[in-house]
């Protein structure tokens, strides 16, 4: 009876060494499938990054951030050192420059995250391929045993039918025997498995916490708590402008000219309201966007404002739009006077997306929605999402052009603040190519905080489009146009720019104004 509980132990034996071949080759091209997986997804992650870190991984991209540090530090003191009554011009220059390192310092910094981030997804994947394959040998084993122990069983009752009592006594023995065996290599298997599983469970955690503290370790703390990103904040903040604010005599005529040319000029934007369903007509018969009677309406008293308020336009990059497509169009914003600005200088009648607080001025906020720009709630992102939806489909419908400050609001320090997401989400979903514009000088003449825009000059640049690519995120689209913001920002006026009025002509106006107005006013007296 032993000699058969032996027999029947080895046979099962090598059963089971015969399938656990097969099980770790399985396992094996299974781990291969995963690395290659893993590696095709990195590789994509690297192909989308910016050419600037295209191609490094590894210790070529920890040695980069590490120079982007020294990089910062070398530059703090010149930062530190800037006057506070700098030239603005050197002071954008500075600040461009420190811009386009934080930027260059964040994209390498996303790119070792997601590096990071695929490697702990592989190891995960292998972990449980591992796990897996592990429960699969066990079962299979416990399953190989329990056929040889059946098929003995069998073949044991059929000989106890055949043989003589003795033989039957025998087989019978040695199929409890063999069942008894049978347990006793299962009930191993099975725990052997579990245990096999558990320990892989706890390597698998073991090797995600190592790579958390790899993550943390090598990258520093996330982005808000990040000693070198704390130190860019400290030195933007210590380069804004310094503005200089004035109440002059001359400012106190301008202002009120402003605002009575204002009050007298708004209701004709009313008296024009009825005739806007007309353009779908006046569309039908080739007259297209940008020359509307709203819109030539607006543009002329754009125009008419600026000359009024003393402000000269000075504009260059026409070659950079296209009149007859639709854009969307994402400009800088440092002061009151941009959006008037820009639509005395541009060709194209933009819609403009403004916060809602701005619909709600009597008259003039009225006035805005009647044209047909777009109120933005900042304060409820559902409503937020609804008006970006109501610019999509005016780009679709009638073929408009969207314009939109990526800042979001008025930025206090002069300078290009960060941008909102919302902007890149609209430009990504319309799919138009993006134009970029920036204007300077527009901070010296009215800055955040003055009651009334100075007499000056306002330098107007349309910029390169910006074409949106098919594996642009809304991170890498904002990137972009924040570097062209940067790169405009420095530009000097071009010899051939085109100047929209003049300080004679300006003044000429604002003294044409306030003859009219004591004339209307002794009139009236009388």
């Amino acid at each position: 009876m032993s000699e058969a509980k032996t027999t029947l132990g080895n046979g099962r034996r090598n059963k089971r060494k015969q399938a656990l071949p097969e099980q770790h080759e399985q396992q094996g091209d299974d781990d291969g499938s995963s690395i290659s997986s893993s590696s095709s997804s990195s590789s994509s992650s690297s192909s989308s990054s910016n050419a600037l870190i295209a191609g490094l991984s590894g210790d070529a991209l920890t040695a980069a951030i590490d120079r982007a540090r020294q990089a910062l530090k070398a530059l703090a003191p010149r930062c530190d050192a800037a006057p506070e009554n700098q030239d603005h011009h050197a002071r954008r220059v500075l600040y461009a420059e420190l811009e386009l390192l934080r930027l260059d310092y964040e994209e390498l910094l996303d790119a070792q995250a997601a590096q990071l981030s695929d490697g702990k997804s592989a190891a995960a994947a292998n972990a449980t391929l591992s796990s897996s394959s592990s429960s699969s040998t066990s079962v299979s084993a416990a399953s190989s045993a329990s056929s040889a122990s059946s098929a003995l069983t069998s073949a044991s009752a059929s000989a106890s039918a055949s043989a003589s009592a003795a033989a039957a006594t025998f087989a019978s023995d040695a199929a409890s025997a063999a069942d008894d065996d049978s347990h006793e290599e299962t009930l191993p298997a099975a725990d052997s498995g579990a245990v096999t599983a558990a320990k892989q469970r706890k390597s698998t955690k073991a090797s995600t916490t190592s790579t958390t503290t790899t993550t943390t370790t090598t990258t520093g703390l996330s982005s808000s708590e990040d000693p070198t990103m704390a130190e860019f904040n400290r030195l933007r903040a210590r380069l804004a402008l310094k503005p200089n604010r004035s109440k002059t005599p001359m400012m106190a005529l301008r202002m009120f000219a402003g605002v009575v040319y204002i009050i007298a000029f708004v209701p004709l934007f009313y008296l024009f309201v009825p005739i806007r369903p007309l353009h779908i007509l006046l569309r039908k018969v080739g007259i297209k966007n940008n020359y509307l009677p709203m819109d030539l309406l607006h543009r002329a008293f754009a125009k008419g404002l600026l000359r009024v308020c003393g402000v000269v336009l000075r504009v260059d990059g026409y070659d950079h739009l296209d009149c007859n497509n639709p854009t969307v169009a994402m400009f800088n914003h440092s002061s009151s006077t941009d959006v008037v600005a820009l639509t005395a200088a541009c060709p194209v009648a933009f819609k403009f997306v403004a916060k809602k607080q701005l619909f709600y001025v009597p008259i003039i906020g009225w006035a805005l929605g009647l044209i047909g720009h777009i109120a933005i709630d900042r304060s409820n992102l559902s409503k937020a999402k609804l008006s970006l939806e109501k610019a999509v489909r005016k780009i679709h419908r009638w073929g408009r052009s969207i314009a939109i400050s990526p800042e979001g609001t008025r930025s206090k320090s002069g300078l290009i603040a960060e941008f909102k997401k919302g902007p890149f989400h609209l430009a990504r979903q319309v799919n138009l190519p993006i134009t970029p514009i920036i204007m300077t000088n527009a901070f010296e003449l009215w800055p955040h905080g003055q009651i009334w825009t100075e007499p000056g000059v306002v330098d107007v640049h349309f910029l390169p489009r910006i074409t949106i690519e098919k594996d642009d995120t809304v991170t890498s689209l904002s990137r972009k146009v924040h570097r062209s913001f940067l790169h405009g920002s420095l530009l000097r006026p071009v010899q051939g720019a085109q100047i929209l009025g003049s300080t004679w002509s300006n003044f000429a106006a604002l003294s044409l104004f306030y003859a009219v107005f004591f004339f209307l006013v002794s009139l009236f007296l009388a």
